[in-house]
């Protein structure tokens, strides 16, 4: 989950595509009730498989150079 806060003249529909994700995944992640009122300086979270992807390599990487303390 990436925390992204809307920018002047964002959408829900600019920020889906930037991120590789839906708006209606947005929209249910953030509980949002009318998808046209989103506001500059709003905090929202966004799913984002590429974030999660980039997060558990990150996490292997580190496991993984513990591992090699030990040999």
């Amino acid at each position: 989950m990436v925390k992204y806060i809307v920018q002047r003249g964002d959408t829900l529909g600019n920020i889906a595509v930037k991120y590789d994700t839906t708006v209606s995944e947005i929209i249910r992640a953030n509980g949002i009730k009318n998808p046209n009122m989103i506001y500059p300086g709003q905090v929202l979270r966004i799913p984002s498989k590429h974030y999660e992807d980039a997060k558990e390599h990150k996490h292997m990487m580190h496991h993984h150079m513990d591992k090699s303390k030990y040999w």
